[in-house]
């Protein structure tokens, strides 16, 4: 099952549902979609609006590949996992986004760690090479929690 999520944001991202959709269709490919604030239903993929933490956490775990929108927090949540990951960014121009996330996605994209979709006509060629693309892992090393932990035990002080 290929997870498809398009976040929290307020607009929709009704373009990636509906392309999803068709290939569906289509290809009897096995989606889930949480589709948050879409205008648009699918009709060939099983989909809820929203998700609660454990929901999300089962879908993340039980995907094969993910198709996510470009923002910071899901990638950086699903980067973790170490499954294929197909990002299509929220765009200004489509107006979806508050800001535009492809230059996010264009990095991890050139440094290999995801198939990058700047086009809805490249979707069906990412979905076909997520088998087949070598990706890399991402290891998040960081001293981030450890400087808060300080930061606060100093202000506790």
């Amino acid at each position: 099952m290929i997870f498809i999520t398009v976040g929290t944001a307020n607009k929709g991202f009704d373009r990636l549902i509906q392309k999803c959709d068709e290939l569906a269709l289509k290809y009897g490919l096995s989606f889930f979609a949480q589709i948050g604030s879409s205008q648009f239903t699918p009709k060939n993929i099983p989909y809820k609006r929203w998700l609660n933490k454990e929901e999300i956490t089962k879908y993340y775990q039980d995907a094969s590949a993910f198709i996510i929108h470009g923002g910071f927090g899901t990638l950086s949540e699903i980067l973790r996992i170490g499954k294929p990951i197909v990002v299509v960014p929220r765009t200004f121009e489509n107006g979806e986004a508050v800001n535009d996330q492809s230059d996010l996605s264009s990095k991890l994209a050139a440094l290999g760690f995801v198939i990058n979709v700047t086009d809805m006509e490249m979707l069906e060629p990412a979905i076909n090479a997520i088998n087949t693309t070598s990706l890399k892992s991402y290891n998040l090393n960081s001293n981030i929690p450890e400087i808060l932990k300080e930061s606060i035990l100093n202000l506790l002080k």
